[in-house]
């Protein structure tokens, strides 16, 4: 991010469980902040609905090989 722009702050309000989520989160990927567990939530699911958006269909493939969609709200 270029030292010019100055970035949006963007209040949450985050129930326990939530919070809780973001931090686990943020301390199994190694992400340096919780906004940056948001962020990344945030370019993830953009990438996801765009794939959908196109027609596209979201699949996760299990251990086993088996293979299950991931249905977007």
């Amino acid at each position: 991010m270029s030292s010019n722009i100055k970035p949006d702050r963007f209040n949450l309000e985050l129930s326990p469980a939530a919070k809780q989520r973001i931090q686990r989160l943020r301390e199994v990927t190694d992400a340096h902040s919780l906004s940056e567990v948001v962020r990344r939530a945030l370019a993830t699911y953009d990438c996801l609905w765009e794939e959908k958006m196109r027609g596209g269909v979201v699949l996760i493939r299990l251990p086993s090989g088996h293979e299950k969609e991931l249905l977007l709200p």
